[in-house]
């Protein structure tokens, strides 16, 4: 399974598209959140499944007002939560992400906000793929029950 990771497109829908077409073919893609308008104007590669949260940008906006800035999805067999990482601080560290993955049993958190790229393996994974709008992207490959995580640049 691919998956691609992304975060803070802030308006660079054309960023997105462009990641879209050069990590195809893929299986799901993840949206941490700060630019789900790009989203709406970019075109899913076909076959891909779509995971989303709104970041502290998105939620000023009536249209993305009501989404969810965190979910729990199942991903073969592990618990992921996906989070832009406004509501845990995390420009200020990581500790209250953690706590909050702790708190609710997950194995992986996806996340975004601080811009820089992460990858903390330390029972609990962290991984922030880093600002689209700047280029960073990530991409989780899943083999044999094995998750490897790669950060990558436009």
């Amino acid at each position: 399974m691919k998956i691609l990771v992304v975060s803070d497109t802030h308006g660079h829908s054309d960023l997105l598209q462009r990641c879209f077409e050069i990590n195809k073919p893929m299986d799901l893609i993840i949206h941490c959140g700060d630019g789900l308008i790009d989203l709406k104007r970019s075109s899913v590669p076909d076959g891909a499944s779509l995971f989303y949260v709104a970041g502290n940008i998105d939620l000023q906006s009536h249209i993305f007002s009501d989404e969810a800035s965190m979910v729990i999805e199942n991903i073969l067999g592990k618990r992921v939560l996906i989070t832009h990482g406004h509501n845990h601080h995390v420009k200020s560290g990581l500790h209250l992400l953690k706590k909050e993955a702790i708190r609710l049993s997950v194995d992986i958190v996806l996340f975004g906000h601080t811009h820089s790229q992460e990858y903390i393996k330390n029972g609990i994974t962290l991984f922030n793929p880093g600002n689209l709008s700047s280029g960073y992207f990530g991409i989780v490959t899943v083999e044999d029950s094995s998750w490897k995580f790669e950060h990558k640049k436009l």
